[in-house]
């Protein structure tokens, strides 16, 4: 169990060090507000799909549509734990704030922390599993996560042609036959897949260097979402997980994206709804630092089960 722990440790510190280079880039200038925007858009609708088609490639043989399915429906159960829960939390806060820490609470940053770590515990396979849980995260995000702050209704024309669910689109065909991409077209899939992680630390690295120290510190109000995004919810899914004992390398993988840090693309959602961005950029930052804790912890116990 410790070895197991140290090797999840040693993951989550490398990734850290990813974000630091980041960090360091957005303060010297190197990496502007525009570039950290462009990137995360490169991320977002080029990278994702590569990185889901290129992950089903790797996997044929190796998982199943069954299990594809399995972590799918895991996934909804995870954000819907959360969904269910938040209504009850953060009742004093101002409704503009009050919405955001929700969102932050709800909504992890599955595809930029928890997916390169998953690939980096549990390789192709696990993947695999967290590119369906990204799926379901636009989903939820496009339509009940959009409605939340405030959008005047719900998108679900992005819900459902969202970049995960297109590269979903392109890559369970083939992989439910078989059928592998030629050279030409498997090359710069795999290639552009393979930028996924450093590329998504890097503009991590960028969001938290937009933050004031002093402000996030003596906010108490971030604490309280670090400690229900971090601990409380993957708990709670980690005991049903506990219970029911589904296949092992699917639970691990949610539990994992289930414990990530607030979503990096919160920021841009509070942005584009007239939300409380000072708070979700806080969220977003002591969250991803204080996950360089909890993660190994939750990725251990997924793998205990």
């Amino acid at each position: 169990m410790m070895e197991s722990a140290a090797v999840v440790a040693e993951k989550v510190i490398v990734l850290f060090i990813m974000i630091a280079v980041g960090y360091g880039c957005a303060r010297a200038g190197a990496l502007k507000e525009e570039g950290t925007l462009q990137l995360t858009n490169i991320l977002f609708y080029v990278v994702t799909p590569c990185l889901i088609v290129n992950s089903l490639q790797n996997t044929m043989g190796i998982v199943d549509l069954g299990q594809l399915l399995l972590a799918g429906g895991l996934s909804f159960v995870s954000m819907g734990l959360a969904i269910v829960l938040c209504p009850l939390l953060f009742r004093r806060a101002e409704e503009k704030k009050k919405r955001m820490m929700r969102f932050c609470t709800i909504y992890s940053n599955c595809g930029f922390m928890g997916l390169p770590l998953a690939q980096a515990i549990l390789g192709d396979t696990g993947a695999a599993y967290a590119s369906v849980f990204v799926v379901a995260y636009n989903i939820l995000v496009w339509t009940h996560g959009v409605g939340m702050l405030g959008a005047r209704s719900m998108n679900l024309k992005k819900a459902l042609l969202n970049p995960g669910l297109i590269g979903l689109a392109a890559g369970l065909p083939l992989f439910m036959l078989g059928v592998r991409l030629p050279v030409v077209l498997e090359m710069p899939v795999s290639a552009l897949a393979a930028v996924n992680t450093p590329l998504a630390m890097l503009v991590i690295g960028g969001y938290i260097a937009k933050v004031r120290w002093r402000d996030l510190i003596a906010d108490l109000d971030v604490y309280k979402v670090c400690f229900w995004r971090l601990l409380a919810v993957p708990a709670l899914l980690f005991l049903l997980l506990w219970l029911i004992r589904p296949e092992s390398m699917a639970a691990t993988t949610v539990l994992v994206l289930a414990a990530a840090p607030c979503g990096a693309n919160a920021v841009l959602f509070a942005a584009m709804f007239q939300g409380d961005t000072e708070t979700a950029g806080k969220s977003v930052a002591m969250s991803t630092l204080l996950s360089v804790l909890t993660m190994p912890a939750f990725a251990v116990l997924g793998q205990w089960l």
